[in-house]
This record gives structure tokens, sequence and C-alpha cells, in this order.
């Protein structure tokens, strides 16, 4: 007797291999390299192979490492969107004028022949250039004096204009005229960390635009012309902040070494000392109240209207945090935390981000404790071998992907070529593919942080010190080829007790192919596996020449087999492909297997 089976890729249930048994779901797993299993909202499904990528910087940063740590896109109000990163000791922002390279931000500063010093209670500083906005120096900032004859000494502003800055009452000037080469400068301005993570948030203050970062030293604001000064002169603020969040008109920041989270209105334009206890601005949250252990905050997140979800490395704390200082509120504690401060995102429905053990998600319902849900209940193992060997599990980044409803979560790992990044689809509820990245030059590259722009462009920071856009625009990783693997789960034939020798096994499959080139050769290896009682390999390539006109699907030959012995029949199917400029769609395969002998 003979048996058809088809298998349609809407019936895609994960990619977990470790599962894979005789009397298993036959329709359970596909392992997918560079490429994702999609179903269409009318149940159509189908194999995808990624986008390619594109490199967006033409030089590499220079530091203590290349490691793009960060990417974050600041919105200024004049309608430019730039993209900015941390690397190596400082932050950099994107210049496409400048060929697309990094430029270093730098710190407020400013060197004149044009100051002079006048003491008149308050003091102040004037310039006849009129240089001091442009130089970037706000109020609140503490600037260090040198190259004065008599006021070499870190003071702190009171007001700013073009040309005069207003210091604080405490702050005292000897007079002194212009003439003189001064430097005036933000107090911290010499670099900052090396590899250091970080993180940005958005903040206005009516009047200005600017980036609140924080990477582990004194939290700072970056202006749109490209400077940075400290956030505050108020020794409260939080003096070491790895994380940053703005929620409901207020500015969030973790105390790292401690349990507490700080919030406040510190750039609302009336009071920039806010951070201050009991100032009607300020609030600090100590999560050791509300956890069962010492544990400390690596995350904040927003969710709904004024839910502000805090991860700890261990646990989860949820308050509900409208614009009304008194009304912030407790909600729950939830066990399990998150691994990385660089991995969390809301997506349509909830909030997902990577546990050790899983990855999970958050949906709060009014009135109704959270609801956690496991989002790898079918490939649980498969993301926990990868987890575990994992070089550094702070250096996990991900992004949702709102065109095709992907979550992306990158585990990065020592050596580049087995860090995988994984598909997560919200749509069919389980890991759908993974995803490996090389460069121009053939290398494998390991992402450290992702974003997902205002246009909807995806685009991640790579350890070699280079930006890729991820894009359907692209055929292949930067003029390397993409190589793409789909393999099957193990299929049986009929019963395990019930034929001792299948005659024949073959297997087709339907397929659609792009091309980003004028002619394209698509090599494709076909094989079959047994993998239980007899270790016989069976292999086919087949060679279609293809043009981009060419969108016809067609099947690949069958491919015959030698005769199986034993009983427990399985069979394993490879589809594999390494050219330039292609990317494949795989809409069905069959496997058909002809039967014979006892029973």
């Amino acid at each position: 007797m003979a048996q058809v089976i088809e298998y349609e890729a809407n019936k895609h249930k994960g990619i977990d291999r470790k599962n894979q048994r005789w009397n298993g779901d036959h329709n359970f797993a596909f392992d997918i390299e560079n490429g994702y299993a999609y179903r269409e909202p009318g149940g159509l499904g189908f194999v995808q192979q990624r986008n390619g990528t594109n490199d967006e910087n033409s030089t590499v940063l220079i530091g203590a490492t290349t490691k793009l740590r960060v990417l974050f896109e600041a919105n200024w109000a004049t309608g430019t969107d730039v993209k900015l990163t941390r690397s190596g000791t400082s932050w950099y922002y994107h210049n496409a004028a400048a060929g697309g390279s990094f430029t270093a931000i730098s710190a407020a500063t400013m060197t004149a022949d044009t100051i002079a010093f006048v003491d008149s209670g308050p003091d102040t500083l004037t310039d006849s250039g009129s240089g001091f906005l442009d130089a970037g120096f706000v109020v609140g900032q503490s600037i260090t004096i040198t190259g004065s004859i008599s006021n070499n000494k870190t003071v702190t502003i009171a007001t700013v204009v073009a040309g005069t800055i207003t210091l604080v009452a405490a702050d005292e000037l000897v007079a002194e005229i212009a003439g003189d080469t001064v430097t005036i400068a933000d107090e911290n301005a010499g670099a900052r960390a090396a590899d250091a993570r970080g993180m940005c948030t958005t903040w206005t203050d009516g009047t200005n635009d600017y980036v609140v970062a924080v990477d582990g030293g004194i939290p700072i604001k970056i202006k749109s012309d490209y400077t940075w000064s400290t956030l505050s002169a108020d020794a409260n603020m939080p003096q070491n902040a790895t994380c940053v969040h703005t929620h409901n008109s207020r500015l969030w920041m973790n105390e790292p070494g401690t349990s507490k989270i700080h919030g406040c209105k510190l750039l609302d334009g009336t009071n920039t000392t806010s951070w201050t206890t009991g100032n009607s601005d300020k609030i600090t949250l100590d999560l050791q109240y509300k956890l069962p252990e010492y544990d400390e905050a690596l995350r904040i997140e927003s969710y709904g209207d004024s839910l502000l979800v805090v991860f700890c490395a261990n646990n989860t704390v949820i308050y509900s945090a409208p614009e009304t200082f008194a009304d912030i509120d407790w909600i729950e504690t939830v066990p399990g935390g998150v691994l990385s401060s660089n991995a969390s995102k809301p997506t349509k429905n909830d909030l997902i981000y990577p546990e050790r053990s899983a990855l999970k998600s958050i949906r709060y319902y009014t009135n109704v404790k959270t609801n956690i849900k496991d989002l790898t209940v079918n490939t649980r193992s498969m993301y926990t071998d990868y987890i575990d060997d994992c070089s550094n599990v702070l250096d996990i980044s991900d992004v949702y992907i709102k065109d095709t409803d992907h979550y992306l979560v990158t585990i990065p790992n020592s050596t580049a070529s087995k860090t995988q990044t994984l598909v997560y689809s919200e749509s069919q509820k389980t890991i759908v593919g993974r995803y490996r990245f090389k460069d121009d030059a053939g290398n494998y590259i390991t992402p450290y942080s992702w974003l997902e722009d205002q246009l909807g462009d995806i685009y991640f920071g790579a350890d070699n010190g280079h930006m890729y856009k991820f894009d359907s625009d692209y055929y292949s990783d930067d003029g390397t080829i993409i190589p793409w693997l789909w393999d099957s789960m193990y299929f049986g034939a009929d019963m395990p007790n019930k034929y001792k020798k299948p005659h024949s096994t073959s297997f087709g499959v339907k397929a659609e192919i792009r091309s980003g080139s004028a002619t394209t050769s698509l090599s494709l290896a076909e094989s079959m596996t047994l993998p239980l009682r007899d270790a016989d390999t069976f292999a086919q390539s087949i060679t279609h020449t293809i043009t981009p006109s060419d969108d016809n699907p067609f099947y690949f030959p069958k491919v015959p087999t030698k005769r199986w012995k034993g009983r427990d029949k399985l069979a394993g199917f490879r589809l594999s492909h390494s050219s330039l400029d292609v990317r494949i769609q795989l809409t069905n395969f069959k496997y058909a297997a002809q039967l014979q002998g006892e029973m």
C-alpha cells in the first residue's frame, strides 16, 4: 500500500527538535535558520526566508570596545530623527551628512578670551561673544572654570542666556575682566566608563527637547546640537543609574546598590532640584518592602495607560502610576524577573521579556491579577539551551516588529557563529525561526542592541562597531550570502509496529523564489535522514535558474530512497541553499511512503 501525507506550513508549531518522537505530533516542529513560519489572517501559511541587512555607518567606532551597546532614536521638535548609540567611552550620533559615520557627542564646553567675571550678588560670568547657549550650558549644570586668574573652581548655573551665566547664591566670584583664555566645561566632562551598557529616554521641558541618557555614571541630558551636560546638580539624584524611563510625565531611574527607584518631574521648567525627598515632584519607591528577597531594578517599562512595571533580576513589581503624585500605588509582585536591562518590549497585547527558564509575557486585566504566560511551552528545551550557553545574559537584546508581529531576542554566545536571534510570533504563539547574521566579509556578527524607528524600520548595533538596517529591500547580509535551512521534524511511515519494510519514500516541496539580481542559479540541497536504526543518508542536489520575474511556484523532483530495515520507521528531511541575492518561500511540502511487508 502507499501513503501520501501533505504538510502545510500553517500547521507549524515551533522549532524545538528535542521533542521529536515517533509517536509525536507530525506537525510539531521545524528548525528554520534565517527564516520563519508565518500564517496569514486567512489561514494560508508559508516558510519565509528573512530579510537581508545593509551597513549604515562608514567608519568603525574607536574605543575600548566596538560593541554598539545602545540604539535610540532622538525625535527632535525640528522634525529631525537621529540615531544615538553608546560605544567605547562615549555617546555618539549617526551623522548622515558625514557619510553615515558616528560622531561623538561632546560635553558642554567653551574656551574663549571674551569671558569676564562679575562680583554682583548673585555673581555672573559674561561673554561678549554671546556663546554660552551655543556651547550647550543649561540651568542647574555644575561647571568647572580653568584658565582664569582668581576663579578656577566649580560652580552651579542658576540661569543662562547667550551672554550671561548667573550662579546660585552660594557660589561667589572675584571680579575679573576679559582677556585671559578661559575654559568652562561640565564638571563631569571626562571620559565615561568603557564598554558600559546604557539606556535613553526622551524628555521635554516645554521649550527644549532632551535625550536623558544613563550608563552607570552621572546621568546626562543630550541636546539637539549634540552636546551633553549633567542632568541635575542635585546630589539626591541617582548618581549611577543604569536604567531610565519616561512614564506619565515623570522621569524614572534606578539606584544600583539599593532596591530603590526614583521618579520626578525634573525638567518641568519650574524646579531643577526636585530630586530632593519630600518635594511634591519627587517620589521614591523602595522595592524591598514589596520583594520576598533582596533584588535590584534592571529595567522599567510602561504597560497600558498607567501601569509601571519594574523588572528586577528575580522578581517583577507592578505599580499603578498615574500622573498624580499621590495616586501611585503598588498592585502586586510577580515571581521571576528579566535577564537583561536591554530586553523587554510591549507588543500589541502583552509585555514580553526573557527570563532564565522561559520567554514570558505579562498581560494585566483590570481588577484581576496579572496573567503571566510561558511563551516557550513547545520550545523550552531549545530556549534554555541557548540561555545556558549565553556568554553574558546582561547582553541579551530585543525588538518588536509591528509589521510582522514578531518579537526578536538575541542571545549572544562567546563564539559569534553560535549567537542566535530567536523569532517569536505573537499570532502563532510560538518561536517560529532563528537568525544568524554576517558582515560584508562573511564573518558572523552579534547584535548587541535593536531599534524600531518611527518609520517602522529595523536596525541593530553589532559587536563590530557597525549599525545595520534589517529590511526587505536587501537580499543579502551586506553583500554576503544568507544561508537558509529548513529542517523537518521526523515523519513516520504509518504505525511504528505495523510495517516491517517501507519500500520507498519520497519528498516534494512547493516553493516561490525571489531574487535581487538579474539572474540567479539557486542550488538547493535536499536530504533524507534515518535517525534511529539506520545511519544511511540520501541526498540529491537540485539547481534551478531563475530571474526576478520568475514568480511561478514549482515542485522539486521527488527523491527515492533505499529500503529501511526494521520497525520504528522515521525520516527527517532537510532543505537548504547558500545562493547570493535569493529569498525563498515554501508554501507546502509532501511526504510519500510506499509500505509493504509484515504487519
